[in-house]
C-alpha cells in the first residue's frame, strides 16, 4: 500500500492523486513506454495509478509493481 501525508492551512484536502514512473501501455502514442503515466482529459486526471479522498490517503495499486 502507498500512503501520503498531506495538509492544507486553508481547507480539507479533497483528493490525492498518485502518478508513477514505470513501464506500461503507451497511451500517449509516442513510443515511450517507461515514463510518468498520467494525462488530463477535460480537466480530469486519467491513466494514473489512482486517487484517494480519505485520510491517511492510502492507495493499493491495481497494477503489478516492483522495486
Amino acid at each position: 500500500m502507498l500512503t501520503a501525508e498531506a495538509s492544507s492551512p486553508n481547507e480539507k484536502i479533497k483528493q490525492v492523486d498518485y502518478v508513477g514512473l514505470y513501464e506500461d501501455v503507451n497511451f500517449e502514442g509516442n513510443g515511450v513506454y517507461r515514463q510518468w503515466h498520467y494525462h488530463f482529459f477535460h480537466g480530469r486526471i486519467m491513466h494514473h495509478m489512482g486517487s484517494t479522498t480519505d485520510e491517511p490517503y492510502g492507495l493499493t495499486p491495481t497494477r503489478w509493481l516492483s522495486s
